[in-house]
């Protein structure tokens, strides 16, 4: 089986944050202004879409545009954004669905040991599952939900039109004998004031809710992402068995051909190695249904294309050497969305605790009221026309919001003890993906230059005595069978190490591995 190398463009995903305007220019000015990072900038190779990149966490709204640097998928003027997502209606993807030849192998030839020329790329399967995964278009829908929590937030109390009559008689209006008064008519303007700032802390608090939500749905695209490449991984791995089952058949065929046992006995040993081989490819025929109906599910793929999936791409990669394991983390620190979710609700809860205290007032009634009319008619005299205007101040007396106010500070200082949690989880998974990395890299390394080497050299050696009737056919099958541990142990350890890279991608929430 020959070593595969996965090439992958350095400018396949870009995750762009779009804001999108507010509800008004007056609201805008009201929102929070982000905070600068006091981390260094860093200047990071990109390679692969093994995790999200994002930009400052700070303003999280989010739109994806997908593409590759060569040959896109998905051109960027055609890109969705979460609010402009279709329902879903798809069309068949134009790559990565290898229709059934009469090869060996039925989803297409294999091209210098790359997988079929028109399989699915990791590239193209990442762009296809942010465009189309329906788990993430149903989040996105949560994001014009809270632009319009903003926009209601935003909004005024409306004023009060009032208008009365006073001074009615019962029956008739006799000054001699029931003095009253005239009757009076009365039209009033009242409006609500919001003299503790209510309205611009709502909108503080729903622009923090907002960016928590795209911060969030930055942390679902990449674990879902995360979820391709794991899938993609599991496909090449099924994809790749497939050729060394396929080779290792073609290539006993031929020692049979070549092969003139004396006896039934030893040709009934070499004969019982079909059994095997038929085993192992009904195996594989499962491993291969499995992976690709889950990377069609993500993929969103119809469960007849997703049959038809074959992967496009080599497995090994040669990463750069990696940062120190302090570099890392502070790489973790700036880029990961869901750190930047937690600290965002960190800002949320700070701008609830204004909130609840704002609410402590409520709010003040300013009474306009520019015409009274007096009918002093039944007197016989002119009528009259006045104005007045009142004020109505509520008293903190008995309802000063305090059970809100105590709710909210507890619930900010629940915040700080989650992100403190959740930081503490972050640096413990970039440490164990590191350490899985390297191990990986050593296991693979090892394997490759002792164990793979020696047990090649065996069984050509064995086929030789077995061809020049030196060893019998139980010692070659023997050989045989060590050979074929010793492959499937390189694959399982090349296998472990491009998942290590992958994982180290998504635990840092930015790609620095291809």
């Amino acid at each position: 089986m020959r070593r595969a190398r996965l090439k992958i463009g350095r400018n396949t995903l870009l995750v762009a944050l779009v804001v999108a305007a507010g509800p008004a220019h007056a609201q805008r000015s009201l929102e929070p202004k982000p905070a600068k990072s006091t981390l260094p900038e860093l200047s990071l190779p990109k390679s692969s879409p093994g995790a999200l990149e994002t930009s400052d966490v700070q303003a999280p709204d989010v739109s994806i545009v997908a593409g590759r640097k060569r040959g896109g998928v998905i051109p960027k003027r055609a890109a969705q954004s979460p609010r402009q997502v279709s329902e879903p209606t798809l069309s068949p993807l134009e790559h990565g669905i290898a229709r059934p030849s009469a090869d060996v192998f039925p989803d297409g030839a294999p091209v210098d040991g790359e997988g079929p020329a028109n399989g699915i790329t990791l590239d193209e399967a990442v762009a296809r599952m942010i465009a189309e995964n329906i788990e993430l278009r149903a989040f996105a829908k949560e994001i014009p939900q809270a632009e319009a929590d903003l926009l209601t937030a935003g909004l005024r109390t409306n004023p009060l039109l009032f208008a009365d009559t006073q001074f009615i008689p019962y029956g008739a209006n006799n000054a001699s004998r029931r003095p009253i008064g005239p009757t009076q008519y009365d039209v009033a303007l009242i409006m609500p004031v919001d003299v503790s700032g209510k309205r611009r802390e709502r909108i503080r608090v729903a622009c923090a809710a907002r960016s928590v939500v795209q911060a969030q749905y930055q942390d679902a695209v990449r674990r879902q992402i995360a979820n391709v490449c794991h899938a993609f991984v599991d496909l090449q791995v099924a994809y790749q068995a497939r050729l060394a089952i396929e080779q290792e058949r073609i290539d006993h065929e031929q020692l049979l051909k070549d092969y003139r046992p004396d006896s039934g006995a030893a040709g009934g040993s070499l004969q019982t190695w079909k059994e095997k081989w038929l085993a192992a490819h009904d195996e594989n025929d499962d491993a291969l249904g499995d992976a690709r109906e889950a990377l069609g599910l993500l993929l969103n793929v119809s469960p007849e294309d997703s049959s038809q999936l074959s992967p496009r791409g080599r497995l090994r990669v040669d990463p750069p050497v990696l940062p120190p394991l302090d570099e890392l983390i502070r790489i973790a620190t700036r880029y990961r969305p869901d750190l930047a979710a937690a600290r965002l609700g960190i800002t949320r809860a700070d701008a609830e605790i204004g909130l609840a205290k704002a609410n402590r007032q409520d709010d003040v009634i300013l009474f306009y009221d520019p015409l009274s009319y007096q009918d002093n008619r039944p007197a016989h005299l002119p009528s009259g026309r006045s104005w007045d205007v009142g004020i109505t101040v509520p008293l903190q007396v008995f309802n000063r919001n305090q059970g809100n106010i105590a709710k909210a500070r507890t619930n900010a200082h629940q915040s700080r003890l989650e992100y403190a949690a959740l930081e503490r989880r972050m640096v413990s998974e970039v440490r164990l993906a590191s350490r899985e990395l390297k191990a990986g890299r050593d296991i693979l390394d090892r394997i490759e230059q002792t164990i793979r080497p020696d047990a090649l050299k065996s069984i050509r050696d064995a086929k030789a005595d077995l061809l020049a009737k030196r060893i019998t056919a139980e010692a070659y099958a023997a050989k045989l069978d060590d050979e074929q541990d010793s492959a499937r142990q390189q694959r399982d350890a090349l296998v472990r190490y491009r998942r290590a890279t992958l994982d180290l991608n998504s635990v840092l929430g930015t790609r620095i591995l291809p």
